[in-house]
């Protein structure tokens, strides 16, 4: 017998013998697949729930609604009369909740007569700066200014409500009540100085 014969018989017996069982296969390589999509899906689940962690812990001051900032101590205090038409450009100091936020630069911020409101916001904002509203009753002034930042969709509460002082050099404004943390950030507490 010639190599190449015993090569043909020896390979045709080992093929003979081998058997693969395709089914048994299959399943072990789906189940292994099962198992690495649930294991990504619980790793993604928990570095969510690790960043959420991490900004509510970076965050306490924006959550916390009760310890409104203090109207301004000054003896040049304007009565509030009506809306407080004009343009302002407002600083928000780069905290970890303004960065979060989304918020965290200088605003230029017009409200009209008619009760418009817009926004040149700092180059990080992405969201809607026209189209917006306010409305003024006394010293109290509501508005829906950032309505499209996380957390601010809310249905049927009412939009932010503030009270005003107003200042020679400055308007500022006082959280009554907000649902939307990056419109209390933009606005209560901060110092909006008159560009005319």
């Amino acid at each position: 017998m010639s190599v190449e014969e015993r090569l043909r018989t020896g390979l045709a017996r080992n093929s003979d013998s081998l058997q693969p069982s395709v089914e048994r296969d299959l399943a072990l390589v789906l189940a292994r697949k099962r198992r690495r999509t649930q294991r990504r899906w619980a790793g993604s689940g928990l570095a969510a729930a690790a960043a959420v962690t991490a900004i509510v812990l970076a965050v306490p001051h924006v959550g916390d609604r009760s310890q409104p900032a203090e109207p301004p101590s000054t003896a040049e205090v304007q009565e509030p009369a009506g809306p407080v038409v004009g343009e302002y450009v407002v600083d928000v100091a780069r905290t970890p909740g303004t960065r979060a936020a989304g918020v965290a630069g200088r605003w230029v911020i017009t409200l009209a007569a008619d009760g418009g409101m817009s926004f040149v916001p700092p180059p990080g904002y992405l969201g809607v700066v026209s189209g917006l509203s306010y409305r003024s009753d006394g010293d109290l002034m509501q508005t829906n200014a950032l309505i499209d930042s996380p957390g601010c969709q809310t249905d049927g509460e009412e939009p932010g409500v503030y009270r005003w002082t107003q200042t020679v050099e400055s308007l500022q404004f006082v959280l009554v009540r907000d649902p939307c943390d990056a419109r209390r950030l933009v606005f209560a507490g901060q110092r909006w100085v008159p560009l005319s």
